[in-house]
């Protein structure tokens, strides 16, 4: 009720006609903190530069605009986003104050797209949001109070889009309270709010501004008195604090400026003054003669000796000249060496793009031709593939490109799928565009992925230049397309390719505002603002002589979407292409205007130099405005290694030309030569981001972003290597994202220098092979001679030193000088290498298994597998011979031999272990000796005490060979035998006995008689221990006792015994644990997991039942029983110390559990780790 009371007296206090909300009722409200400064410290740089005039910084309060020029100007360290909030503390406030003059409006606080603005660009360009007082009958209620006006501004298309409400002009305001004003803007609207409650117009209830046409993202902040040429004047008093901008939930904050760097002293050269010299001449790179019928530009180092070289394409029809190939010789001068090196055509080449397709670490060539007429072969594209030392030999067709005449204009080297090796694009005027796809090693298959475009009618459709790069920052390559509009006719808009990553390509052009119609022929990707994503400028012809187009520049707003800022750049050209590189290495990218005179009289090449902020200036006289008569491309290169980029410029019409660059501002540079995931030269794909020493990976700090490519523009290329202008910095941090994703950072990199960051050496992949000790021979039970080994390399052969591997006797019973296992670790060439010494059985196969892990993974080929092979018997015959009959009497004895002969009849000779096989009960075997002497024979007698017939067969041990023959030995019954105690009854009567721990269970020989009448004697054993002497027994089944019992009661007179047997069987075999009855069968998953030494095993029984627990390897075999029989209902638990049935200790390994109840099986991975 409290509330309830105190919002309404407050929303009565204010203005019945304002409208209170929180936001809480729908409205944007951002929490993602970007930038903060209490604006109490004139040297802060939270919140980036900040420039007072006529104000006061009052510490621990904020600052004060003390006259009405006050003003404080902060430039952010970027762009806001299209979305967010600013949020501002002020004191010492109260509208009223200074209207007494109804003319005068005072400035409070001011969000801006630009730092200043002249009429125009207040009215209808720019983006702003303004809080203002004044004097005016419109501010205030007429009764001493005032309010304060809100306006808003966005760029429309020439249009005032201006939107203006007043606010709280009946408000009584406490010039001793803080309050907290917010502006928060989206894509189509802003809000206001005071004190965290929105704000709606004095006179319409309105509660938000309508936004219209494009907003320009907001960076500047004027507190007080502000830069428009109105002059408006600053509200004296306030004092303003606590401000604090804040972007969506989710986004990223990005870090406090850097400090400001120290004065710069260096002397910069004038840009009016000449900077580049003309050097066409001088360098021997003019072509054939002053009608150079130059066509593309493509500079890259083919020789691998660090110095620029130069391929010039002439593919026009005025005159077919051949192509170009220039060495640079690194004293200046150039020497045309096409024919040569093999590369030299009939010049209908119209892009010559220079990548390294096979991974070789060199420029190969691709030469995209254009037939001079129908089906000429000359239009057949060519791929050159280079030697290593700039040397080429045609390959094209069997690399797979399609040898069919076709008129083929620009193309890129890409890896479209991300894969490490360099695929290719090429465009074709009126067909398919042709996409190939690289296997690796430069042979490639043509696909269709979605970028081929469509069969056009070249009478009014032509494609031209084509250039490619992340354009939505997602980490895979998107392809750009110029369509040349050869008709008023038929409009002819550009295409965007925008890539999924797997190489499947999507036209998205016109979604993404990328889709520029008219007769385009260039289009160039580059960072111009340094926010970290690529900007897009796009150069149309003239179709007739006029008015001369705008450069299309097309800006980024960081997810690929493109805002037209054509207009504001207001860059007039009629061409071919433009060019993007740091010139005067102030660590930003200037823009080289290859303007063509054919439709543009008198047109030259302009040099614009960059401000750093993607605001460009003329350099009028820079010695760049040649006389390229219908200039086409134009490429950027150190051709002299001087630390800045020269220029070279191809014309159709007219010379060409080489300018050198002779800026000397002594700024410092850095150069970086990439190499892709697998070795390409270049590293193609990849994106490189300067930052400031000691900043890397902060967005606030970037110097320079550039992805290395390959063509830009109309059939232009610079080197792969890129260069970034530093400025004054004589050190930064570089970070390169490679193709695949894989980072590789280096700070403090000084300046002055190439980096050719490489990936890093893949993880060495180890793999086993066997070496020694295979096919050896020798007798049973001896010690082979050669050390059976294991050798460990890696993916390049090398030796893997130290690499833990596991021997273990699988089979034959043989040892490792005493081990059944042994853990031996390689040596300095790789070796692991133990003694192994079979089994002494003759004919049973041996077998030693090598293991070995990386990271509880296998390695390749492991495990490895040496067999001691066993002699095949399986075609042997044997005989068994024995002496019948004889009397049960347990002395007379059957003298039995048993030989073993080949298939030939020979005897097979000493060594072999037999064990005989006797059929039913009361028969002794003795054996002398088991292994067979030099004739194959084993000797043996048996005695017997029952009478009846006996079946002795053979069998040789280890192999489990049963041998065919036979025999059969008689047992006679012994005269006048004393008749022994009989059992009649006895209890309990059934086997086997069931039972509880802790519960007694009675045995009794209940009916027992003896025919010759002789005393009895009683005697019970519980598990061959004696347990009583009378004719009954009580047995307490404990859990220290275990849980299966063998009962055995004896009967005797003085010469036989009668017996009987009881297995008692406790339901409770594992450790109970006190807790309700499980509901289902459960096997639990053991813990720990992994383990080493033990582990506790257990399972839910929700009531008792017969099922059998065990341990089972990765083959299958089992190695360890921990319960048969009965299980009693409740939680039983195993405690499993790694080791088998023979109590021998198990390899590391995985291992698994087994729960069987009739059909039913559960399994659990255990995981034993040494």
């Amino acid at each position: 009720m409290h509330l309830k009371r105190f919002t309404l007296l407050y929303l009565i206090a204010v203005s019945l006609f304002t409208i209170l909300e929180t936001p809480s009722l729908g409205q944007p409200w951002h929490t993602q903190v970007l930038y903060h400064d209490n604006l109490d410290n004139p040297n802060s740089m939270a919140l980036g530069a900040m420039q007072n005039t006529d104000g006061v910084f009052i510490s621990g309060r904020g600052w004060q605009a003390v006259a009405s020029t006050s003003k404080l100007f902060i430039t952010l360290p970027a762009d806001l986003p299209w979305e967010g909030s600013m949020e501002v503390d002020v004191t010492n406030f109260d509208p009223a104050e200074q209207a007494d003059d109804p003319e005068i409006k005072y400035h409070c606080i001011n969000i801006w797209s630009r730092p200043e603005a002249d009429k125009d660009a207040y009215e209808t360009d720019a983006s702003w949001t303004q809080i203002r007082t004044s004097g005016h009958d419109k501010y205030n209620d007429g009764d001493g109070r005032a309010g304060f006006k809100w306006l808003t501004q966005t760029h429309g298309s020439g249009d005032d889009s201006r939107e203006e409400d007043y606010y709280l002009l009946n408000k009584d305001w406490d010039k001793s309270k803080t309050y907290t004003f917010r502006i928060v803007w989206t894509t189509d609207r802003a809000y206001l709010y005071l004190d965290n409650l929105l704000l709606g117009d004095y006179y319409r209830n309105r509660t938000y501004h309508p936004f219209s046409g494009r907003l320009e993202p907001f960076r500047y902040i004027f507190l007080g008195k502000e830069n428009l040429i109105w002059g408006y004047e600053a509200q004296v008093g306030p004092i303003y604090s606590n401000l604090t901008i804040y972007g969506p939930d989710g986004s990223t904050p990005p870090p406090p400026p850097p400090p400001p760097p120290p004065p710069d002293t260096t002397e910069v050269p004038d840009p009016s003054g000449k900077g580049f010299t003309d050097i066409t001449a001088s360098s021997l790179t003019g072509g054939y003669s002053a009608s150079g019928y130059g066509q593309g530009s493509s500079f890259g180092d083919i020789d691998k000796d660090g110095w620029m070289d130069l391929f010039v394409s002439n593919g026009t029809s005025y005159a077919p000249m051949p192509d170009l190939l220039y060495i640079n010789e690194g004293n200046g001068t150039f020497s045309e060496e096409a024919a040569a090196r093999g590369t030299q055509s009939r010049g209908l080449t119209k892009a010559i793009l220079l990548a390294d397709f096979d991974n070789d670490a060199d420029l190969d060539a691709f030469f995209g031709n254009v037939p001079l007429e129908a089906g000429d072969p000359a239009g057949i594209n060519a791929l050159y593939f280079n030697n290593g030392s700039g040397y080429f030999n045609e390959g094209g067709a069997a690399a797979g490109l399609v040898q069919t005449p076709k008129t083929s204009n620009g193309s890129v080297a890409l890896d479209m799928e991300g894969d490490g090796d360099l695929d290719l694009f090429v465009v074709t005027s009126g067909e398919l565009n042709e996409l190939y796809e690289n296997d690796g090693s430069g042979r490639f298959t043509l696909v269709q992925r979605g970028a081929e475009g469509s069969v056009e009618d070249t009478q009014y459709f032509g494609r031209q230049g084509a250039t490619a790069g992340d354009v939505d920052n997602d980490g895979d390559i998107d392809i750009y397309i110029c369509r040349r509009q050869e008709s008023t006719s038929q409009a002819a808009p550009n295409w965007l390719f925008i890539n999924d990553g797997s190489g499947r390509f999507t036209e998205e052009a016109a979604a993404r505002n990328a889709a520029i119609n008219g007769r385009s022929h260039g289009a160039t990707f580059a960072d111009i603002d340094n926010d970290g994503d690529l900007d897009l400028f796009v150069v149309n012809y003239l179709l007739t002589t006029g008015n001369v187009p705008l450069l299309n520049v097309l800006i980024n707003d960081g997810t690929g979407h493109f805002i037209d800022r054509s207009s504001t750049y207001n860059l007039p050209i009629s061409g071919y292409t433009v060019a993007f590189g740091d010139m005067d290495n102030d660590a930003d990218l200037d823009l080289l205007l290859l303007r063509n005179g054919e439709k543009d009289a008198g047109a030259r090449p302009q040099l614009y130099l960059n401000d750093g902020d993607g605001r460009f200036s003329l350099a009028a006289d820079s010695g760049v405005e040649v006389a390229a008569a219908d200039a086409r491309s134009a490429a950027l290169a150190d051709v002299d290694r001087d630390g800045d980029l020269d220029i070279y410029m191809a014309s159709a019409k007219g010379a060409n030309f080489l300018v050198r660059n002779d800026l000397d501002n002594d700024y410092h540079w850095l150069d970086l030569l990439c190499t892709g995931p697998k070795g390409d030269l270049g590293g193609i794909g990849s994106k490189v981001i300067l930052y400031e020493a000691g900043r890397l990976g902060e967005a606030a700090y970037i110097i320079g972003y550039q992805e290395v490519g390959s063509q830009f523009g109309y059939m232009s290329q610079n080197p792969v290597q890129l260069h970034f202008g530093l400025g004054t910095r004589t050190s930064c941090d570089v970070r390169v994202i490679l193709i695949d994703q894989q980072t590789i950072d280096i700070p403090g990199a000084a300046a002055d220098q190439q980096l050719r960051p490489a990936p890093p050496e893949p993880a060495r992949i180890p793999t086993m092979s066997k070496g020694s000790g295979e096919g050896q021979v020798l007798h049973p039970g001896q010690e082979f001679p050669e050390d059976f080994t294991a050798r460990i390399q890696d993916q390049h052969g090398q030796p893997v030193v130290n690499q833990a591997v596991l021997f273990e006797v699988l089979a034959g019973g043989g040892h490792l000088r005493g081990e059944t296992s042994l853990e031996i670790f390689s040596d300095d060439e790789g070796y692991a290498s133990v003694h192994w010494t079979p089994g002494p059985w003759k004919g049973v196969a041996n077998v030693l298994k090598a293991s070995a892990w990386l990271d509880s993974v296998e390695i390749a080929n492991s495990p490895l597998t040496f067999t001691y092979p066993a002699a095949d018997l399986s075609a042997a015959l044997s005989s068994v011979d024995a002496a019948t009959p004889i009397h049960a009497d347990g002395s007379t004895r059957s003298d039995i031999v048993v030989t073993l002969r080949s298939s030939a009849g020979q005897p097979l000779g000493a060594g072999y272990s037999v064990e005989l096989l006797v059929s039913g009960s009361g028969y002794v075997v003795t054996v002398a000796d088991t292994l067979t002497d030099a004739e194959g024979r084993v000797a043996a007698t048996l005695t017997a005490t029952q009478p009846g017939e006996c079946v002795v067969r053979a069998r040789v041990k280890g192999i489990g060979l049963t041998l065919a023959d036979s025999a059969l030995i008689t047992v006679l019954p012994v005269v006048e035998p004393n008749q022994p105690p009989q059992i009649f009854t006895f209890f309990p009567s059934e086997n086997p006995v069931y039972g509880q721990f802790y519960t007694p269970i009675t045995f009794a020989l209940t009916t027992v008689r003896d025919a010759d009448g002789d005393s009895l004697r009683y005697l019970w054993r519980i598990n061959e221990v004696v347990a009583s002497t009378d004719s009954q027994m009580v047995l307490y089944p404990s859990i220290e006792m275990g849980a299966v019992y063998e009962v055995t009661a004896l009967v005797m007179d003085e010469e036989d015994t009668a017996r009987v047997d009881w297995r008692v069987l406790v339901a409770l075999t594992g450790v109970a644990e006190e807790a309700a009855l499980p509901t289902v069968l459960k096997l639990q998953q053991n813990y720990p997991n992994p383990f080493n030494p033990s582990t506790t095993i257990k399972v839910e029984v929700p009531e008792s039942m017969e099922a059998t627990l065990g341990i089972f390897n990765t083959r299958g075999q089992r190695v360890r029983l921990l319960h048969e029989g009965l299980l009693a209902a409740g939680v039983r638990s195993w405690n499993w110390d790694a080791r088998d049935d023979s109590g021998l200790p198990l390899p590391s390994g995985v291992y698994h559990a087994v729960l069987r109840r009739g059909q039913e099986v559960q399994i659990r991975r255990l995981l034993f780790m040494k």
